[in-house]
């Protein structure tokens, strides 16, 4: 496994396109003190343990590309140190583009991103990722929000990426993504809008639900397919809710 300690200790530090096994019964990555680090483009297993542990004073780390699969958690955020070693909590953790793959919840214990505690921002951002199913259950279903809320939305409708490269990680298919208006929101963009920005031209889910935002169709042979004429409520964000300032959604195609 692969360890890093103390605040500071690693400024810029990238781990890139490696294959993590035979790490039974222990992490596979445990990270303390990262400063604008990134993770990318691994393949991580840690049977009874977590592929990737963010475990304090880890600021603006990108945890993008991975094959997260066969251990009890893929990526835990909190801070356990904090008490004994005086660790600082963790903040601006972006979680992008990864495969989850075979992950349950257990509070706690087992979950494909777990929220434990120990992070300073609002919201963790974890948006854009596959979770091993394409319905919301399936991605609520494995996500632990004991700490704090987890921004899952948008996320992937398929696994399977379009073009298999080995050794690449895991290269998300964009081509069609869902958005929620259930879920927590980092960030000051809108949850259709940040579907809208990560699309590969093609079509936006919109789940059931009112949507407050303010939405630009700015992309080419875009489809913005709500679930239900009735089930699908934008309201403009800088206007007063009302009757003619709210329209319903069932199919937008640009």
């Amino acid at each position: 496994n692969l360890e890093d300690s103390g605040p500071g200790s690693h400024v810029g530090l990238v781990v890139s396109r490696n294959n993590f096994h035979d790490n039974a019964n222990a992490d596979a990555i445990d990270a303390f003190g990262l400063s604008g680090g990134t993770i990318s483009q691994n393949q991580i297993t840690a049977p009874g343990g977590a592929c990737l542990g963010l475990y304090g004073d880890n600021a603006s780390v990108d945890v993008a590309n991975n094959f997260f699969s066969n251990a009890d958690q893929g990526v835990q955020v909190a801070n356990p140190n904090a008490l004994l070693y005086g660790t600082g909590d963790n903040s601006n953790i972006r979680i992008h583009g990864n495969s989850f793959a075979g992950f349950t919840l257990v509070a706690g214990t087992k979950y494909a991103v777990g929220l434990e505690g120990g992070y300073t921002d609002p919201v963790l951002d974890a948006s854009g990722n596959w979770w091993g199913g394409n319905m919301e259950t399936s991605v609520t279903g494995v996500i632990d929000t004991t700490g704090g809320p987890v921004d899952y939305t948008p996320w992937l409708d398929t696994g399977v990426e379009p073009v298999p490269q080995v050794c690449d990680g895991f290269q998300g298919n964009f081509h069609t993504l869902h958005v929620s208006a259930a879920s927590p929101q980092s960030g000051s963009m809108g949850r259709i809008q940040e579907g809208i920005s990560l699309v590969s031209g093609s079509t936006v889910i919109i789940g059931a639900g009112t949507y407050v935002e303010n939405v630009l169709a700015n992309v080419d042979n875009l489809e913005l397919a709500g679930v239900g004429q009735a089930l699908v409520t934008i309201v403009p964000a800088l206007s007063a809710r009302s009757e003619e300032h709210t329209s319903e959604l069932q199919s937008l195609r640009h």
